[in-house]
């Protein structure tokens, strides 16, 4: 794949897009659009992890947009990723 964020490979928001039935087309426009397209730079999950320092201290339901996977919440979101948002 030309053009694809350094991340994708061990991006969780790519896995949960493949594994998540209910939601796979949608998340796969993210996908298209922050992974693959020319949203990259935009993309709120790769600017959370160039601060913290790596794509494990991204939340897995964290989507490239900032906000949580509906359906779920950020609750469980540390202290340091709701400050980057």
């Amino acid at each position: 794949m030309a053009n694809v964020c350094n991340n994708y490979v061990s991006c969780s928001f790519v896995k949960i897009s493949y594994d998540d039935d209910r939601r796979k087309l949608v998340l796969r426009r993210f996908i298209s659009k922050y992974c693959q397209g020319k949203s990259q730079e935009q993309c709120i999950r790769k600017k959370v992890c160039v601060a913290l320092g790596g794509p494990e201290r991204v939340p897995a339901n964290l989507m490239p947009n900032g906000l949580p996977l509906p359906g779920t919440g950020n609750k469980n979101w540390s202290t340091e990723v709701k400050m980057l948002l």
